[in-house]
This record gives structure tokens, sequence and C-alpha cells, in this order.
């Protein structure tokens, strides 16, 4: 499959047990959340690596998807002041290299693992919708633009545009705001994950074999030492809850 997800994916059963079945199960996910952090952090950006592809098939079958050349990253090379670093490792997608990015930016942007992880679910619809490839060429964009989406989507209080282009300033907000703009039409706004589809997908990320480089990278980053040393989330204490059951009629 292309997708970067299952297609298909079940929703809770709330049962008839009620009210106290439904608190019982919060507090289960809750407590899964919150004692995974770390190791679904390392499965979400193995996830991510391993979906990176290089090989030049790819970007001679892309030559007429206009997304994959929107969101391809040499066209944003052309800033007089854009530090050389950024251009030498636009095609490293090492393990190494590819966690310190993303670990990197969520640690200096003060991101969620959350948002990072809702960002994933965002690029498979993406994907799915675009019939883009993940390409050596486009990661770091998409990542960029889908992480932001789900900021926004997560937080009271997003990152702004231009916060995230001084991060990472092979984009500047214009191009930034033009590729979420092209993001969310591409995928028809469909921004709204629920809390079945999120708990589903964890509990698929921690079924990841992780890369022994990822591993690393992730329990020697500040990253990592901040989810250690809070327990929970950046921003928030708790998985978003889903609605109760209805009373018994």
């Amino acid at each position: 499959s292309s997708s970067l997800l299952p297609l298909h994916v079940p929703f809770w059963g709330m049962g008839d047990d009620g009210g106290k079945a439904w608190a019982d199960k919060i507090k289960m996910e809750r407590r899964m959340w919150n004692e995974q952090q770390v190791r679904l952090c390392m499965a979400a950006i193995n996830f991510f690596h391993r979906h990176i592809r290089t090989d030049p098939e790819v970007k001679r079958r892309m030559q007429d998807n206009r997304m994959f050349q929107l969101f391809t990253e040499l066209q944003y090379h052309d800033k007089p002041d854009l530090p050389s670093v950024y251009v030498e490792h636009t095609s490293n997608t090492t393990p190494e290299h590819v966690s310190k990015f993303i670990l990197t930016v969520l640690r200096q942007g003060l991101f969620d693992l959350a948002a990072f992880l809702i960002s994933v679910i965002y690029l498979s619809r993406f994907k799915q919708s675009s019939c883009i490839t993940l390409h050596s060429l486009t990661w770091r964009s998409l990542f960029l633009t889908s992480l932001l989406i789900g900021d926004k989507m997560w937080e009271d209080q997003p990152v702004r545009n231009s916060s995230l282009a001084k991060l990472f300033p092979v984009l500047t907000c214009a191009e930034l705001n033009r590729l979420e703009i092209w993001f969310l039409l591409e995928v028809k706004f469909n921004v709204l994950v629920d809390v079945q589809l999120f708990t589903d997908f964890c509990k698929k990320l921690l079924c990841e074999v992780v890369h022994p480089d990822i591993e690393k990278c992730v329990l020697e980053s500040d990253f990592a030492a901040e989810l250690l040393k809070a327990g929970t989330p950046h921003h928030c204490d708790v998985l978003p809850p889903p609605m109760p059951p209805p009373a018994p009629s």
C-alpha cells in the first residue's frame, strides 16, 4: 500500500457498562501515554525514516507530480544568506541525521510529541491523496509543513509560521505559508484526528523495530529528557478525551 497508515481504523466500542468502563479505559490510555512517550518518539522517527526513498527512479516517476515538485527543497536554496549546512545536508537521510533534525525542530520549537504524531498521520493522508513518495528531496519540507498544521490543531497557542521559518531558513515565512495552503488543499482540509485513530497509531508505532542510531539519538536528546522529566506532553496532561458514552435511557 502507498499509505503510511491503514486505510480503515476501527472505532472504540463503548459497550453497555456505562461511564465507569469509559473512565477506566481513559485512565489506561493516559497511563500508557505517559509511560511510553520516549518509546513513541523513537518509533515515530523510525516510522518516518523508513518511508524516505532515495533512489533516482522515484525522482523520475515523480517528475509530473505537482505536489512533489512544490515540496522539492532544491528550488528554495536560492537565498544568498542561507547557511551552507542546509544545502550540504539536503540529501542526507541517514538515521542519525533525520533523527537529529526532527528532534532539534521539536525541542527548539517547543513542539508537543502529540503534534509530531498527528503530523505523521497528516502526511499519510497527504501521501495517499497526492500519490507522492516521501523522498530525500522532499522530506524536510513535508515534515515541517505537516508539523506546523498538527501544532495548530493541537495547541491553543501554536508556533507561528515565522518562528518555524527561523528554525529552518531554507523556507521563508511566505513560502511556508504557501506550502501549508497547498498541503491543506490536497487533503481537502481533513485535519480531524479522533482519539481512536490516534490511539491505534500509537499502538502501531510501539510495534516498530527501532534502528539503533535512532534510539541512541533520541535517548541522548534534550527533547527526550524533557519528556522523561515531565512525564507528560509539553503543554497538556493527557490525550484528547473522546466523548463519553450516552447516558442509559
